[in-house]
């Protein structure tokens, strides 16, 4: 090998890579390995310990921790809270470390993969983690590309090659790759020269760069010549190519980013709800503070032989007096509140991918949940923005007829045409043969059959119909396409070609036909067809009419057009070509330049009606979603007539439906027409549900949502109407209109497509839903959850957003009930003993209260419950509005509903145990007795407030509520046998015999819980009997319908 200077060479921009071909490199590139952990050996505990202390609560608990480790500040000993800290701190870390062994062993086995590597000039099989920047690369038929390559040289005639690029876009149709032109890989080891090209970055559909060779030859790169890791070669039986980018540098793993961070309704609510209580913390604190401050300075003189003094009232020691009263309320913050919400919404989403009923047969493709901490928002969506195509249509597109020079072909004609029957004109011949050569298409020949790889399904549906009027398209390179037309063979040589962008909306191909001629053709969109072609064309007039004929009958339309060129006009552009081609800075910006500039001047040969049906259960799941009170916007492509065509088919529009439509490009004329609306509308002008739909057209829409003094009075309208379709309008279009509708309604919002055009409103909405479709798995990818048909919205809103809304909100409030309960009790308990903060019970069953004691049954409202049943919810989807109850009145009365049941069990404890002689014999207990009677009344109360809001009985709820009360057995057993074996327990001996054996206990137990529980089913049966009687009766039908105890499924 030849090394090389860098002064050899001119380089334009030092941002650049630049990589010698068969020298040492300049730079020290990354190796190929990859790595997907978050962490290593080293720095686990550093960074697990920071994210998990980005967590307020945590934060406090490790405070009160250290504030505990010393003595005189704390009566509950040193561990009381580290211990529960520790024990939600290492569940954290175990999932953290199954999940990063999981990573590690992924990668692992990607690294280790073989492939071959021209090294000591021969080939040799190294590992992928062994590539290094600058190797030549061979890879066989079928195998993946494990670094981004540059495409030198493959098996194929025309040095192509066929990849798969399903991992990287989602797109199973398979790509054509071209070689780098005018550069010699048939001798490996000659090769020599630099290639300048863009540093590492995440765009796949982007790539820029320069072969420079030694002998001044300057080769343009461009995105064709580039083989991505992660894709799969296909059809080819071996390529060589150049490793550009390595490892981490690679444009897969550039876009293995985290998506952006979504919180749910419910959690926003919650950090409220957390703020409050940390003020009831703090007030319960100043208040026994303040309490013992006043009894002290009362009492100080007749209780000298306490610790205190009343000089001591005034100095430091009171300061450190209120932290030990602040460390004995600290366990009124729910501690344990984020484990057990993540755990619950991690069940949750095993239950809704594992629902058979969302699952898609055809494609073997379930339900998916990326984000389950947005699962509970599914009960509050609002809004529901839905993308048309692929989302609402199958997706699956039949050619029904054409339009040809103003006659209309369908399948009669093209029975004729097959039997001879029918002429073909020069427009005809054009019309197919643009079909032909769109960019795009790849046939593959397989046992003398011959079918079609397309980059969308229209081209599917229009390469077929070509070849059903007898035009069959045979081979594809990238400078060649071969047709066979009357079982005759024409070639056509491809000069360049311009692929489909949703900006553009169009595609362009120049060849030179067997008769030597310059022929220019495009295909796209009727508005941007039209506007291009000479607007003197006898047959205009008569297609935009089939046009308008095509889309009332709900097809879809796409208008064919050519002009030839003149031989000087295409030398004469052609430099404009080049210079984008080779362009490093702005490629995307001069090639867009340079086809505005020779697609002009077009005539027009005819356009397409191509069928694409909704897809199942498409009606009746918008009617559910309706009737739920959900507001659903179509957002598509499309032309107008067509838009409003599948609103009528899918039920969201109606004749008894008033439709308003705004297309007009002047401001002022729009202006006065939504004026008009807001006088009709009066007082309900902004208010959702009024009976009227809105149609509104892209350019209509640039106009409105630029003017800033003009688009809150159009987001109004739009809020008013029961229905809204938006048209023709561009990926950037439907974000922002998410984006301001959540900007002025605060409303919950839901965004639904199924191709890369819909991502940017997928991850502008609160919740973005994926249609894994024919369009690939961009939208899929980029989304919270993903389906494989739109009906499956219906259960996943109804149902599950139902469910998981009241499951999560009643695990949070029982989580703030169980804890202020004991936080209270506690405060009543040191009322009655001069404010000292004794205990009322032994710490080692404080600090267990809700790591263990409490939590089955907590977890039991989080995974288990259903309030209805699910053919209840899918036939009466009006519930969906109702029972939204996760509020600060809904919080203020669990508070309140904590406050009277502990100060119940407390003065009636209290009352009932003033004496300190339970027995005969005249013998007494400690202090510990009416505490751990009250303790062991409030975890039955407990079970049985959570089997009292339980509407689901399943074997493994009732499991949960006994393993609760044989926990506290077995705890209060072992804390009453440890001492003095062990230091703990030592205000506990024999309690266990004690209070089993004492007849007053279980009386007591009975009356307790009978008293305070009783209040609770009579307020419930009352509110369920008067407030929502309705909703009451389909409970008891759903509840009647599943009276028996069953295995959660």
């Amino acid at each position: 090998m030849k090394n090389m200077n860098e002064d050899e060479f001119i380089v334009n921009n030092s941002n650049y890579r630049k990589i010698v071909v068969n020298g040492v490199q300049f730079s020290n590139y990354p190796t190929n390995a990859i790595s997907t952990t978050k962490y290593n050996f080293v720095s686990f505990l550093p960074l697990f310990l920071f994210e998990q202390f980005h967590n307020y609560t945590n934060c406090f608990f490790l405070l009160i921790s250290i504030i505990q480790q010393f003595p005189e500040a704390s009566s509950l000993g040193p561990y009381t809270t580290l211990i529960p800290l520790s024990i939600i701190l290492c569940i954290s870390a175990i999932k953290e470390i199954l999940e990063d062994i999981h990573r590690y062993k992924d990668d692992k086995k990607v690294n280790r993969k073989p492939t071959e590597v021209f090294r000591d000039f021969r080939w040799s099989s190294v590992e992928w983690s062994d590539i290094q920047v600058g190797d030549f690369v061979k890879i066989h038929n079928n195998e993946f590309f494990p670094a981004d390559l540059l495409f030198l040289k493959s098996s194929n005639e025309g040095n192509i090659c066929y990849i798969e690029t399903v991992n990287l876009d989602g797109e199973n149709n398979l790509k054509i790759r071209q070689s780098v032109s005018g550069v010699n890989a048939d001798c490996i080891m000659e090769m020599n020269g630099v290639i300048e090209c863009d540093p590492p970055n995440e765009l796949i559909y982007n790539f820029n760069g320069i072969f420079r060779v030694k002998d001044s030859l300057t080769i343009p790169l461009i995105p064709e010549n580039v083989l991505l890791r992660g894709a799969v070669l296909r059809n080819t039986d071996w390529i060589v190519g150049l490793a550009i980018y390595t490892g981490s540098e690679t444009k897969i793993m550039k876009n293995s980013s985290g998506t952006r961070l979504k919180r749910s309704s419910v959690s926003v609510m919650v950090n409220s709800q957390i703020i409050i209580i940390f003020i009831f913390f703090l007030s319960f604190t100043l208040f026994h503070w303040v309490f013992f401050l006043i009894w002290n300075n009362n009492n100080y003189k007749n209780t000298w032989y306490l610790p205190i003094s009343h000089q001591d009232l005034l100095d430091g020691s009171t300061i450190i007096i209120c932290l030990v009263f602040g460390i004995i309320y600290s366990i009124m913050i729910p501690i344990s509140l984020q484990v057990m919400q993540e755990l619950s919404r991690f069940v949750q989403g095993i239950f809704i991918s594992n629902d058979l009923d969302m699952y898609y047969e055809q494609s073997d493709t379930p339900a998916i949940v990326k984000t389950s901490s947005l699962n509970e928002d599914l009960a509050l969506v609002k809004y529901i923005f839905a993308d048309k195509t692929g989302t609402l249509t199958q997706n699956i597109l039949e050619f029904k007829c054409c339009s040809i020079q103003g006659k209309i072909y369908d399948n009669n004609l093209i029975r004729k045409w097959k039997t001879k029957k029918l002429n073909v004109t020069s427009a005809i011949h054009h019309f197919f043969i643009a079909i032909c050569t769109s960019p795009g298409v790849i046939p593959i020949k397989t046992d003398d059959m011959v079918s079609y790889n397309v980059s969308s399904p229209d081209q599917k549906a229009l390469i077929l119909a070509a070849h059903e009027f007898g035009y069959s398209l045979l081979n594809r390179t990238h400078n060649c396409v071969e047709i066979i037309v009357n079982n005759k063979l024409l070639r056509y040589k491809v000069l360049c070609d311009f692929e489909f962008s949703s900006d553009r909306k169009r595609s362009s191909v120049i060849v030179k036909n067997p008769n030597n001629e310059l022929i220019l053709y495009a295909i796209g969109a009727d508005d941007v067809i039209l506007p291009r072609c000479i607007p003197i064309d006898n047959y205009r007039d008569v297609t935009k009419k089939h046009i308008e004929e095509f889309t009332s009958q709900g097809l879809r339309s796409i208008c064919i057009s050519m002009v030839k060129i003149a031989q000087r006009e295409f030398e004469n552009w052609y430099p404009l070509f080049v210079k984008a081609r080779e362009s490093l800075t702005s490629k995307d910006n001069l090639t867009e330049k340079a086809e505005h500039a020779i697609v002009k001047n077009l005539q027009l040969l005819g356009c397409t009606g191509v069928e694409d049906k909704l897809q199942n259960d498409v009606p009746e799941t918008i009617d559910a979603l309706l009737e739920a009170g959900i507001n659903i916007w179509i957002l598509t492509g499309d032309k107008q007539e067509t838009a409003i065509n599948i609103g009528y088919a899918c039920r969201l529009l109606s004749d008894e439906l008033p439709i308003i439509i705004l297309n007009s490009v002047n401001l002022g004329i729009l202006r006065h027409s939504i004026n008009r609306y807001k006088n009709e509308m009066g007082e309900y002008f902004g208010k959702p549900g009024n009976n009227y739909g809105l149609v509104v057209t892209g350019d209509s829409l640039n106009i409105l949502l630029e003017s800033k003094n003009d688009v809150f009075l159009f987001l109004n309208l739009m809020l008013s109407c029961r229905a809204v379709i938006c048209c023709r309008t561009t990926p950037k279009q439907k974000a922002l209109i998410v984006k301001n509708v959540q900007k002025y309604t605060n409303f919950v919002t839901l965004a639904i497509g199924d191709g890369a055009n819909d991502v940017a409103m997928i991850q502008t909405a609160s919740i973005g839903i994926g249609i894994s479709g024919k369009e690939g798995m961009q939208a899929a990818n980029a989304a919270d959850y993903s389906l494989a048909q739109f009906k499956y919205l219906k259960k996943l809103l109804l149902v599950h957003g139902t469910w998981n809304y009241d499951r999560i909100c009643k695990m949070i409030y029982f989580i703030y009930y169980k804890n202020v309960v004991i936080a209270t009790i506690q405060f009543c308990y040191t009322a009655t003993n001069a404010w000292s903060g004794q205990l009322c019970l032994d710490r080692w069953a404080k600090m267990l209260y809700n790591v263990l004691l409490t939590s089955a049954p907590t977890l039991a409202l989080g995974i288990f419950e259903k309030n209805f049943s699910s053919n209840i919810l899918l036939n009466n989807p009006y519930i969906y509005t109702k029972n939204k109850w996760f509020n600060m009145k809904s919080f203020s009365i669990c508070l309140f509903n904590a406050f009277v049941h502990s100060i119940l069990l407390s003065w009636l404890s209290l009352g009932v145990f003033n004496s300190s002689v339970f027995w005969f014999s005249g013998r007494n207990e400690e202090y510990m007795f009416v505490g751990n009677i009250v303790y062991t009344s409030l975890i039955s109360i407990i079970c049985l407030k959570s089997g009292l809001h339980t509407y689901h009985w399943t074997n493994v709820t009732v499991l949960f509520l006994i393993i609760t009360e044989l926990s506290w057995i077995i705890v209060l057993t072992c804390l009453s046998h440890t001492w003095p074996l062990l230091y703990i327990g030592e205000d506990m001996p024999r309690m266990v015999e004690i209070l089993f054996t004492t007849p007053l206990f279980w009386l007591f137990m009975l009356f307790i819980i009978v008293s305070i529980l009783s209040l609770d089913l009579v307020i419930i049966t009352l509110y369920r009997t008067f407030r929502e009687p309705m909703i009451s009766s389909l409970r008891n039908i759903s509840v009647g319908g599943t009276n028996r105890l069953e295995t959660y499924g």
